[in-house]
């Protein structure tokens, strides 16, 4: 005779359900947890688990290269400890892809200083590298992006010479750009700031619209981008334009220029070609940082003295932008920006 109660038994079937349904879960969960091709060293002593991968590593290499692994991995272990092959499991709140990219870069030193990196690569070497303490990483990693986002007009120039070559692959879209700029500001990284910014600025469509990589343009840490950029990219245009007025006045009145270019006012003269080259001609495209090639200079109907003229207004006006260019972005004076917080 059966004497359990109703509700009883109707709570422990429940209950037998929901053990079932943990059981299963996980089950699913070890089930989802994989091993690394590139990373399960026979003779390993560690196992690294950053989300759902797991790493049999040495604690050794760890530990050489990190203070922080090196502090971590010195502390006794307790017998109720997960074991993978007999080796210690030690969990990472890491993205997997950081950590694969950082024994990437500490077992096959696959880093070249001079030759682009993938961002992806980077990121980690920045990110995981900081927090670990491995300093070389963190240099190589900024040193890829001072070189794509120079801190001196020179450097600037250097780049654009080579056709603004990327040191770093895969930034060449908005979504690229906004990631790099998330990752300086996390990191404390300011001093590469005001070029990312400017290089947003240089295609505005790009950057508020998305075109390419739209998705990821618009995330909770990038929202405030477009925004900063579009307030810059005027104040950025009305600079380009006063700069373009002041030139132009000051050929149109230059005493040693040729009569014919100082008649240019005149709109019955017949040299029209001079009054619109000396007229400035206002667009929304900025060439603030560009160099003026003096080949594009002649054959123009334009005297010596206004080619010399023209020449060095410029390469003044580029030294002026380049010094006031964090302030366009809200940032500190260049000499006040950290490099690495």
């Amino acid at each position: 005779m059966n004497c359990e109660n109703p509700s009883t038994s109707k709570m422990s079937k429940k209950r037998r359900r929901h053990n079932s349904q943990l059981a299963k879960e996980q089950n699913t969960e070890a089930l989802a947890i994989s091993r690394s091709e590139d990373f399960w060293f026979e003779d390993g002593n560690l196992v690294l688990q950053a989300e759902d991968v797991q790493f049999k590593v040495h604690k050794g290499v760890l530990s050489r290269y990190s203070p922080v692994f090196a502090t971590i991995l010195s502390m006794p272990h307790t017998d109720d400890e997960p074991a993978v092959e007999g080796c210690p499991v030690l969990h990472v709140y890491d993205d997997c892809t950081d950590i694969r990219n950082l024994l990437l870069l500490l077992y096959d030193k696959c880093y070249d200083s001079c030759a682009p990196l993938p961002f992806g690569v980077v990121v980690s070497m920045v990110r995981i590298g900081k927090k670990y303490e491995i300093p070389h990483l963190v240099r190589c990693g900024l040193k890829h992006m001072k070189k794509e986002f120079p801190v001196t007009l020179k450097d600037w120039d250097i780049r654009e010479k080579a056709g603004g070559h990327a040191r770093i692959d895969g930034i060449k879209t908005p979504a690229g750009l906004f990631a790099m700029i998330k990752l300086a500001l996390e990191c404390g990284i300011e001093t590469v700031l005001p070029s990312a910014y400017y290089q947003c600025c240089l295609d505005m469509d790009a950057t508020l619209f998305g075109h390419q990589g739209a998705n990821l343009l618009f995330t909770p840490a990038s929202q405030g981008i477009p925004k900063i950029c579009f307030t810059a990219h005027k104040r950025l245009v009305e600079n380009q334009n006063n700069s373009l007025n002041e030139l132009s006045k000051e050929l149109l009145e230059h005493r040693t220029c040729r009569p014919m270019l100082r008649k240019g006012r005149s709109p019955d003269y017949k040299y029209e070609r001079c009054i619109s080259e000396l007229w400035p001609k206002h667009n929304t495209e900025l060439k603030l940082l560009e160099r003026c090639d003096p080949s594009s200079l002649e054959g123009k109907n334009l005297c010596q003295p206004c080619i010399k003229r023209i020449l060095y207004t410029l390469e003044q006006g580029r030294e002026a932008v380049w010094d006031h260019l964090p302030s366009f972005f809200g940032l500190p004076d260049w000499n006040d920006l950290k490099n690495c917080g």
